[in-house]
């Protein structure tokens, strides 16, 4: 595994180690998390998940394509954008240094259309390579590119495609918010949810979906997938529509509209994991056939 996806995975465990003290402090000493909560969540959100995600995406998408990243320099400098707009909004919102804060929010939400840059570049114009030709690969990951349904495969990438969308506009929020709180206060509890039913919710399902077939051999119900994906995104969509309404003006009908998506961003969940679920089992595994 190259080095540069490597410096995703380990950073990823770092703040996961930092994000885990951190809570235990806030535990001990729960008068201090109206200034270090949001500080400790960014770490494990944007630190341990979104590097991890981050780290995986990297990986897989060359894989998928049989295309190698455009420009490896450039996923460097991702790397470094990342977790310097991480680490000085962390520190910045610790230790009321607003300025860095807002600067280094600005930096991670481009460090995001970055990523979009990257990965459009390597589509476009990312050197042909072919995993399968490599020992390693051809010994331990085979399974990523065996044969499986190909209709689920399909509404699993537009998992994966909107989890994106959903990170960009999750960051693009974030950076509103820092930097003009009390105008975007009404956006608070929907770039939340963005950030974890979008982005990091969606990812998840996209990943479940392609990968837990092949790993158990089951067949998936390629139109219950697909229903799963339009339901979720109808779903999701009215949320954080409504949630951000509902901050901004409270009315009554907006109140309703979010029970309403809200049951039925549930019910989406409820249908993944009943969907999924028969793939949860160890049947068998092209790895080690």
């Amino acid at each position: 595994m190259e080095q540069f996806i490597l410096r995703f995975f380990k950073a990823s465990l770092i703040y996961l180690a930092l994000g885990a003290l951190g809570g235990v402090a806030l535990a001990i000493w729960p008068a201090s998390s109206k200034v270090f909560f949001p500080a400790i969540t960014h770490l494990s959100l944007i630190g341990f998940i979104t590097q991890m995600i981050i780290g995986v995406t990297y990986f897989i998408i060359p894989v998928f394509i049989k295309k190698d990243i455009y420009n490896k320099r450039w996923a460097l400098i991702h790397f470094l954008m990342v977790n310097i707009g991480l680490v000085g909004f962390s520190l910045g919102y610790a230790m009321s240094w607003f300025t860095v804060m807002k600067v280094a929010a600005v930096i991670e939400a481009l460090s995001v259309y970055f990523l979009t840059v990257i990965f459009m570049a390597t589509v476009i114009k990312g050197p042909p390579v072919d995993r399968s030709k490599d020992p390693w690969f051809a010994k331990h990951c085979m399974f990523l590119v065996s044969e499986s349904d190909k209709e689920v495969d399909k509404w699993a990438t537009n998992f994966t495609r909107a989890s994106m969308t959903y990170y960009l506009i999750g960051c693009t929020m974030g950076a509103m918010l820092t930097l003009d709180p009390i105008r975007f206060y009404f956006l608070r509890l929907s770039h939340a949810h963005i950030n974890l039913l979008g982005w990091v919710g969606m990812m998840i399902v996209g990943v479940a979906y392609h990968f837990l077939p092949r790993f158990s051999g089951v067949r998936l119900n390629a139109r219950l997938v697909k229903f799963n994906f339009q339901l979720y995104q109808v779903a999701f969509l009215g949320l954080i529509i409504m949630m951000a309404m509902v901050q901004y003006s409270d009315h009554h009908i907006f109140r309703h509209l979010r029970i309403l998506f809200a049951v039925l961003e549930a019910t989406s969940l409820l249908i993944f994991v009943a969907t999924i679920w028969k793939a949860v089992k160890p049947k068998f595994c092209p790895v080690y056939r």
